[in-house]
């Protein structure tokens, strides 16, 4: 059955969905990063490589980090960012 046939575009598959699937995600925690966010993001954006998505994390940073990363999301669809109130703390019983 081809890939774009009416029966694979019925279940949710098809060409369409494929070309809309990066070939591999990048995630990329950042906290208080701005000094060097900008520069990080553009080496992305500029690969020759261009089938990706990066995935920012920012967790909870107190700098223009966030600011930054949604500056980049507004500008180019591969980059998507999540915004933490503060970073995550590990409840390790042992002491970690």
């Amino acid at each position: 059955m081809a890939a774009d046939s009416p029966a694979i575009a019925r279940e949710g598959g098809g060409i369409d969905q494929l070309m809309k699937d990066p070939q591999f995600s990048l995630v990329m925690p950042v906290y208080n990063g701005a000094a060097y966010l900008r520069e990080a993001l553009a080496s992305l954006r500029w690969q020759t490589l261009t089938d990706w998505e990066c995935i920012c994390v920012n967790d909870g940073s107190s700098d223009n980090s966030g600011v930054i990363l949604e500056e980049f999301a507004a500008a180019d669809s591969r980059f998507r960012v999540l915004h933490q109130e503060s970073p995550i703390a590990l409840d390790c019983p042992h002491g970690c």
